[in-house]
């Protein structure tokens, strides 16, 4: 699901929220993308230096790029062609070489069928340099040849090597039954030089080599492999590097080394394999070398947890995001007992979670070089540690280089943006804006080739798919383009990356011809030869292959082969982010061009923003690192604070400031900025920025500053409120659920008890391990026609969200007061323009047989000073009941209840590894509800009038809602709200076909739509609920059980509430006209040594929930100490 994050802005409105207490919030969530700032996974929207195009000399040896960067077709010479976009995952395997001779050999996952892995095989070419032609044209459909049957067999994800002479060596992995059951890492030999003979010299891993490792669930088989052929002397080895792909619930998998020593006709696989380690990612490759006996394994784990630069990576099941770059080495081309270390691996970057820094996802690329030093490129988010871990630009990223001679990792190109809220992003497994690296060598030059998504720097946002914009469907719809950087000094610094594909096609629609260019032109899946040829007197015959040249000057003969996916639509269509289009498999030369020198500056942090704040009359001090990531020396001539808002107040000041930064060592300096200070009040805000000037690229650049000057800044917390079988955490900003998050144990409403949620032998797996992903309540609002605001804390939203929301008080739970039920309570927290104010309680029975609901009381205030009109007010949610298609399910609706339900989907029964789990719940008795109990509105302190049923409820899918913008569109829902009554499921439109019955679902509950005077509450009440053995009957049963529950305590739930009480003075507990201290030691006494009760309960009952204890004590010391929320009068009486 993608996160999104609006521009901040803080309004008047949100220093009036200030002045009461100022709030920020935090979410975690991983179910599937995100979008900027997000809690580790939120930030503003701020421009960082960093220059590709359009550059002109300033000074010096500073160069223009001298490349034409105006638009063009997707560059090369088609080699073959294929549906399956989607060449690998993670990681790009080399898929295009050379070695030995000049023939060019090629290997691609090839498909022609638009069914998602039908005859799915691989495709083989090679460039035959004497005829100038291709070996294998015209042999199969798309282009090459097949290098196996294609009934009942079944094959994907190659990579490529080639002998020293010239033989080309494939990999993939491959099932010759048709069964992905039957899939093991495969290695396949060519006969000759470009025959496409591989049957006779194809080994895959035995049997009895892959179980060597414990299997996952089931048959156990490792895939996804990427391989190097070694020759030294007379010893050959084909190395490889598989993962185990059959994991229980998609969780980690043991990464495995495997070795065949001897040549393609007699080689023999080593026992046992090498466990390299457990991973959650596909990111790792091999790399030897061509003149030792040196090999490297290089991937991608999750960094050790709190035990940061240890040489073992961390806990494993984990997020995906948080990977430290780890390798190994032999010096004895993979001998058993060769490899340093021997367990575990040299950790590169050694990520400190208390520190700020950059942690990779899935792309990686190496390369032995020349030299034999290794060499070794990947892309990385930004992280930050403040609200317990942050990525400050989900979308953004850097790409970096280390190397073992200088072990530095240093900068290749910053593309650290923030997406706006138009435009699109690569999808899954290609969320950042670089991704799908290759790093190779020329000429004693390095080149780095990748897929860059826009240019946000340069206000390229739309090189998107026409539905970017028509249905803001962000995800998959990004165009890649192909672009280079060169570094003549191993590595350490690198130029400007220069554009190679040049195929901007923005608001395309290669099916529906809608948009604005009829074809797309999305370059993706670039794989590079590891060396570059020299053609020098070879008489070699590349004639009709094109040559960009990104200087436009090259005169020399040394080249790189260049080898990618010219996607038709963009994003993967196996991921459902594209629709399946015949794609050309394109290839065009690189010239082994020289660097041009340029400075390139960057800075960390990238802003200064929320949630920075300082005190009164105090001031802060914020270091600025100052980076030049380019090529030469830079020089800065200015650096200037300007102050956007409080001009009259000197709340922004600069220390000393460097003059000229290297590229070398060290290529960074340091700057102070100090924010607020004596004579700077509170609570209030301020904006500001800092001009940065010089002869970097992009001079002038500016950088935003954003403060809060407060007594006090409450952040997001959470808390957990649990019956006897289910738990849910909820926030004190609105959130119920954490995004399914399962820190600390269950969450979501999932049972403790629950038989088959994974490990199915046969069928499929209800490995969902919650029922209510994400929740939160609304406030819709129309500011005008065009002008619409959805306020909420769900997926996307949050603290630092223009459309999230903010706390004011911590969240509690209070286990011990009430013998029948636990109490939970948010606190106040407001909308982001502070005018509408929310308060949720939770009451979750200690019974056992009352504890398949917990209960939720809702209360929304107006903040204003006016009447808001024409408010709709309700309940976002997202259900995720576990089913055979993991979080895809059916729903309905039962309007005597006043209930909304979704349920698992169905496929067949399943089959646990444990005896006891057989078919013990089919997951169509799996159901989540959400019941309606009542609510009324009180003009303060009078109930005015009922409110006995919701305006509407529909469910919904994510496809058409969620996934559209990362969240419910504003004016849509709007429109939906206004024109719906009663309740609408979402059906399929297809209902013969099975899959098409269940999907991600959505579901709104919404109140109604209302006028909220200054003096109203709003009080609604609800009751979630979830069984998992008793299908609809059993949830009916629950919804029943609940209300009657509410019934039996009318001083919380009455419905109406009693108007009148014997209350005078809220607070009051000592009945002596006045509330202060006293009261407290009043009801201390009573409640907890045995004193006498209060003569008025409902005065003592300072929060109004019905009940006397701890809570109502905090909530007049708040009140009468630290300038809270005043109390209200009980119901007591």
């Amino acid at each position: 699901m993608t996160r999104k994050l609006s521009a901040i802005l803080i309004s008047s409105l949100l220093i009036f929220a200030l002045l009461a207490g100022t709030a920020f919030s935090m979410k975690e969530s991983d179910k599937a993308r995100n979008l900027n700032v997000v809690p580790v996974n939120q930030a503003p929207l701020v421009k960082q230096a960093g220059a590709e195009e359009y550059v002109a000399p300033t000074k010096g040896v500073n160069q223009s790029l001298g490349f034409d960067q105006s638009a063009s077709l997707s560059p090369g010479r088609k080699v073959g062609s294929s549906t399956y976009d989607y060449q690998h995952n993670g990681r790009m395997n080399r898929q295009v070489d050379w070695r030995g001779n000049q023939w060019v050999h090629f290997v691609w996952m090839k498909q022609i069928s638009i069914v998602l892995g039908q005859n799915r095989r691989t495709g083989y070419e090679a460039w035959d340099p004497v005829q100038g032609l291709f070996a294998q044209e015209g042999q199969s459909d798309s282009g090459g040849c097949d290098i196996h049957a294609i009934a009942n067999n079944i094959s994907g994800y190659e990579g490529i090597d080639v002998t020293p002479g010239g033989k080309a060596v494939l990999t993939n992995h491959h099932s010759e039954t048709g069964s992905s059951d039957d899939y093991a890492g495969t290695v396949w030999y060519d006969y000759g030089v470009g025959t496409c003979f591989f049957g006779a010299y194809r080994s895959r891993i035995p049997d009895s080599t892959m179980h060597y490792f414990p299997a996952g669930s089931g048959v156990n088989y490792m895939i996804w492999p990427n391989i190097e052929y070694h020759v030294n002397g007379t010893d050959t080895v084909t190395h490889m590097l598989a993962q185990q792909g059959n994991t229980a619930g998609g969780s980690s998998s043991i990464l495995g080394y495997f070795r065949r020593v001897g040549s393609a006709a007699a080689g023999v696989w080593d026992y046992p394999p090498v466990t390299v380690d457990t991973i959650n990612d596909i990111a790792y490759v091999l790399t030897a070398s061509r003149t030792s006996r040196k090999v490297a394994m290089v991937w991608l784990a999750p960094y050790p947890y709190g035990i940061p630069g240890g040489s073992e990576s961390g806990t494993r099941g984990g997020n995906q995001r948080v990977n430290d770059v780890y390798y190994r080495m032999s010096s004895n081309m993979g001998a058993p007992g060769s490899w340093v270390p021997s367990t575990g691996g040299t950790n590169v970057t050694q990520f400190d979670s208390s520190q700020s820094g950059w942690l990779a996802h899935s792309d990686i690329s190496a390369l032995m070089d020349t030299n034999d030093k290794l060499h070794i490129i990947w892309n990385a988010r930004e992280y930050s540690p403040s609200g317990g871990g942050t990525w400050v630009h989900f979308y953004g990223s850097r790409l970096f280089h280390w190397d073992d001679g200088t072990s530095t990792v240093r900068v290749i190109k910053d593309a650290n943006w923030a997406l706006p809220d138009q435009t699109c992003t690569g999808g899954a497994w290609n969320e950042m804006s670089i991704v799908k690296m290759q790093i190779s060598e020329c000429d004693g030059k390095f080149y780095a080739l990748f897929v860059q998504f826009n240019d946000i720097f340069h206000g390229i946002t739309d090189d998107c798919h026409y539905t970017a914009f028509t249905a803001a469907n962000q995800s998959g719809t990004a165009n890649g383009e192909l672009y280079i950087s060169v570094s003549d000094n191993d590595g350490f610094n690198w130029d400007i990356a220069r554009n190679l594909t040049n195929s901007y096609t923005p608001r395309c629609d290669t099916v529906g011809n809608t948009g604005g260019h009829i074809e797309c032109d999305a370059d993706q899946w670039p794989s590079m030869s590891r060396f570059g040829m020299d053609t020098l007197g070879s008489g070699a015959d590349f004639t009709g292959i094109p040559v960009i040249d990104p200087s436009a000057s090259y005169t020399g003969t040394k080249y790189l082969d260049v080898f990618y996916v010219n996607d038709k639509y963009p994003g993967g269509a196996v991921q459902d982010a594209g629709v399946w289009t015949m794609n050309p498999m394109k290839w065009f030369r690189v010239p082994c061009v020289n660097p041009v020198p340029n400075p390139v500056l960057s800075w960390s942090p990238s802003a200064i923003d929320d949630p920075a704040w300082t005190k009164p009359n105090v001031q802060k001090d914020t270091t600025i690192r100052l980076e030049n990531i380019g090529n030469a020396v830079m020089n800065l001539s200015t650096v200037t604070a300007v102050k956007l808002t409080g001009t009259a107040v000197n709340w922004l000041n600069l220390g000393s400031v460097p003059t000229t930064i290297s590229h070398l060592t060290p290529n960074y300096a340091t700057m102070h900025v100090y924010l607020g200070g004596a004579g700077v009040t509170g609570p209030t805000a301020y904006d500001g920025i800092i001009i940065f000037n010089g002869d970097f690229v992009g001079s002038p650049d500016t950088m935003n500053v954003h403060i809060i000057v407060a007594d006090t800044v409450q952040f997001v917390k959470w808390a957990k409120i649990r019956t006897t079988s289910k738990a849910i955490w909820f926030n004190n900003a609105g959130n119920v659920g954490r995004g399914g998050d399962l820190i600390d144990g269950w969450n979501g409403m999932a049972f403790f008890n629950d038989c088959d949620t994974a490990g199915n032998v046969s069928g499929s797996n209800d490995n969902a391990k919650t029922y209510l992903y994400d929740a939160s309540p609304f406030v819709l609002r129309a500011f005008g026609a065009t002008d619409t605001s959805f306020f909420n804390y769900i997926w996307d939203e949050d603290w630092l969200s223009a459309n999230g929301m903010r706390p004011l008080y911590d969240a509690t739970v209070d286990s011990l007061t009430h013998s029948d039920y636990q109490y939970g309570v948010t606190g106040r927290f407001l909308t982001r323009d502070s005018a509408i104010a929310m308060e949720c309680e939770y009451f979750a029975p200690t019974s056992a047989d009352s504890s398949d609901f917990i209960i939720q009381k809702i209360k929304y205030y107006n903040r204003t000073g006016a009447t808001i009109n024409g408010v709709f007010l309700g309940e976002a949610m997202d259900w995720d009941v576990p089913s055979d298609s993991g979080v895809e399910d059916g729903s309905g609706f039962d309007a005597a209840r006043k209930m909304m339900y979704v349920f698992g989907g169905e496929y067949g029964a399943d089959t646990g590894t444990n005896s006891t789990w057989n078919d013990c719940v089919l997951a169509n008795q799996r159901y989540g509800a959400l019941a309606y109990y009542g609510g009324y509105r009180k003009v303060g302190t009078n109930m005015a009038d009922s409110i006995g049923s919701t305006k509407c409820m529909f469910t919904g899918t994510n496809q058409n809602w969620q996934r559209l913008t990362g969240n419910f569109p504003p004016q849509a829902l709007y429109t939906k709200l206004a024109g719906l009554s009663g309740y609408e499921a979402w059906q399929s439109t297809v209902p013969s076909m099975e899959d098409s019955l269940y999907q991600d679902l959505n579901m709104v509950t919404c109140y109604g739509q209302y006028n909220i005077a200054t003096t109203d509450t709003l009080v609604f009440m609800k009751i979630f609920s979830t069984v998992y053995n008793s299908g609809l009957t059993g949830l009916q049963a629950s919804i029943d059980k609940a209300k009657q529950w509410m019934l039996n305590r009318p001083a919380i739930f009455g419905y109406p509430p009693k108007p009148l009480t014997c209350c005078v003075v809220a607070g009051d507990a000592d009945n002596n006209g006045s509330v202060n201290i006293l009261d407290v030691s009043k009801i201390i006494n009573w409640k907890y040594k045995g004193a006498a009760a209060p003569v008025c309960q409902s005065q003592a009952d300072a929060d109004g929930n019905g009940a006397v204890n701890i809570l109502d004590v905090s909530r007049i010391i708040n009140w009468k100490y630290k300038g809270g929320i005043p109390a209200v009068c009980g119901h007591i009486d």
